[in-house]
């Protein structure tokens, strides 16, 4: 290389030199050591160049210029076998030293591709030219990667460019500048969201479960902590009977059913999960108590029916329901919604009810222990459900007493499963043509005989027979009825 540091000699051919390898040449000059080559020569290649004095005569100097690996290459290999995108910046600073902006020196094409952006205007481009909006937080970990030497690694859902990137930002040995690089990971990213999707579903209904309940309500009032919101609570009535009268199977369709209508019913953005068992959770963000009440009105009221195997069944459900005006009062919805569910309960079932102040002074919440079938069998009479046609739908073991028998599966076995098996002749046709006549004429109003049923020993015994006539969303018609032995001087 000819002396002086404008212009050098190769196979004898003069070439002008850089302004960075004039600047290393004269540091070299000095120094006798290795210098750093800097400049764009880095950029892309993987490798970092320094420069040495070898020899000197009068008329030329002789220099060894030695590829080093950077960090970038060591962990990817060289250029043009990187299997990712990757970029280096190059600090950019104010008159005082503050750290502004950072420049791109080079961008890969996968870089650029993945990224969504132009190859060929990439270089020189800054950070804040090419995303004003975040800018200002990719600079601050620009600034800390170069200045203090950390490195950052994330996964995030770039949305200009609607890709799911692993990103990584480390310090180059170059001074002032960094490395960015990016992989595509959608698919990686994908099945990771199913992960926790199927984490946070129930498998039978597809509704949120209680730790998807609790994320997406954590999530949303994260986003909008003061947006108020109200929360129900539902419940499949008599959920336990359908279990025990029909089976797990027609249950679990049950649940599937409901599950359905909440989704079908309740608008998109609703927070719809169960709570397990049959309790679901309904949560309606940026909404009143009165929308609620009208979704509420428009489930509880309609005629909740599904067939399955040819057979059809009906529902009814319950519902009780808080307004909070801001996600703090969580737990307190809660607590409310609770509340409310129990009120409707107690009240009958198969309607809604919005939280007040009373609801939270029902003392006896143990009311609710008791069972229909535990209530029946305590009774000291003989209690049955039938339908107008004598088909028999209950009974318990004060009718097995009656007619003489120990246990009422040993009764029913004995009569079967109709009116006919245990009345005589001339009260079964009593029964169906007066009794269930005048129940038929006047529904609400109690009927009152005497009637005649045969015992296990063959003997006819008289009985007080008196029923009402009840009009039922999941079973029709029904006569709800007690006997009991009528004395000789009744």
């Amino acid at each position: 290389m000819a002396k002086g540091l404008d212009a050098a000699e190769f196979a004898g051919t003069s070439i002008q030199l850089s302004e960075s390898l004039s600047d290393a040449l004269g540091r070299c000059e000095v120094s006798g050591e290795w210098e750093l080559l800097t400049g764009t020569l880095e950029a892309g290649t993987g490798f970092q160049f320094r420069i040495k004095p070898l020899c000197t005569c009068d008329d030329a100097h002789a220099y060894v210029i030695a590829s080093v690996p950077t960090t970038l290459g060591s962990a990817l290999g060289t250029y043009g076998d990187v299997p990712m995108g990757y970029a280096v910046l190059h600090m950019l600073y104010d008159e005082d030293g503050n750290a502004t902006d950072a420049e791109y020196v080079f961008a890969n094409h996968l870089f650029c591709e993945w990224g969504r952006f132009n190859e060929d205007t990439m270089v020189g481009m800054t950070l804040t030219d090419v995303a004003p909006d975040e800018a200002e937080l990719w600079i601050e970990v620009c600034k800390r990667a170069v200045i203090g030497g950390e490195t950052f690694q994330d996964v995030v859902f770039a949305e200009h460019a609607g890709h799911w990137l692993s990103y990584s930002i480390r310090p180059s040995d170059t001074p002032d500048h960094c490395i960015f690089a990016i992989a595509l990971v959608d698919s990686e990213q994908r099945e990771r969201q199913e992960l926790i999707d199927a984490g946070n579903r129930d498998m039978l209904t597809g509704l949120l479960n209680r730790r998807g309940i609790d994320a997406e309500m954590d999530r949303k009032i994260a986003q909008k902590p003061e947006t108020p919101f109200t929360l129900t609570l539902i419940d499949v009535d008599d959920f336990k009977t359908v279990n025990d009268l029909y089976g797990h199977d027609v249950g679990d369709e049950a649940l599937k059913h409901i599950a359905s209508l909440l989704t079908e019913t309740f608008p998109d953005g609703a927070v719809v999960g169960r709570n397990g068992g049959d309790e679901a959770m309904v949560a309606l963000f940026g909404q009143d108590a009165k929308d609620t009440a009208r979704y509420l009105k428009e489930l509880v009221t309609s005629d909740i029916a599904f067939d399955f195997r040819g057979c059809k069944y009906h529902l009814t459900i319950s519902a009780g329901y808080a307004w909070c005006k801001r996600g703090a009062d969580l737990h307190d919805a809660y607590t409310k919604a609770d509340e409310a569910l129990y009120a409707v309960k107690l009240a009958g079932k198969s309607n809604f009810m919005e939280w007040s102040p009373t609801m939270s002074e029902i003392p006896q919440r143990s009311l609710l222990g008791f069972t229909a079938r535990e209530l029946a069998e305590g009774m000291p009479l003989a209690m049955l459900a039938h339908r107008p046609d004598g088909t028999l739908l209950f009974a318990n073991e004060g009718l097995a007493q009656l007619l003489g028998y120990e246990t009422l599966q040993q009764g029913l076995e004995a009569v079967g499963s109709s009116l006919v098996g245990f009345m005589t002749p001339e009260s079964m046709e009593h029964l169906e043509t007066r009794v269930i006549n005048g129940l038929n004429a006047e529904p609400d109003k109690p009927v009152e005989t005497v009637l005649e049923v045969r015992r296990s020993d063959g003997t006819d015994l008289p009985v007080i027979y008196r029923a009402r006539l009840s009009s039922t969303k999941k079973k029709g018609d029904i006569v709800f009825a007690y006997m009991v032995g009528k004395h000789p001087e009744e």
